[in-house]
């Protein structure tokens, strides 16, 4: 195997969560749509997700939460 430098490395990993992704079995946003009341649906997205691909999802979730503090803070106080 060709040894990867830093970006190509972490691209590899991010394609290979993402096609861990699409292959859900339970977790899918479509499972939650087709009964949005179900909370069980609503949490499944979020579980099995980050179970599935955690590499991927941890740099989602880590770019995601400080943005939604930071504009929930703006939002506040304005």
């Amino acid at each position: 195997m060709k040894k990867l430098d830093g970006l190509k490395k972490n691209e590899s990993k991010y394609k290979d969560d993402y096609k861990k992704l699409k292959n859900l079995k339970d977790g899918k946003p479509s499972d939650w749509l087709k009964s949005p009341w179900n909370s069980h649906h609503w949490v499944d997205m979020f579980v099995e997700a980050d179970r599935a691909a955690p590499y991927l999802m941890g740099h989602i979730w880590s770019g995601y939460f400080p943005i939604s503090i930071i504009l929930m803070v703006y939002l506040y106080l304005t």
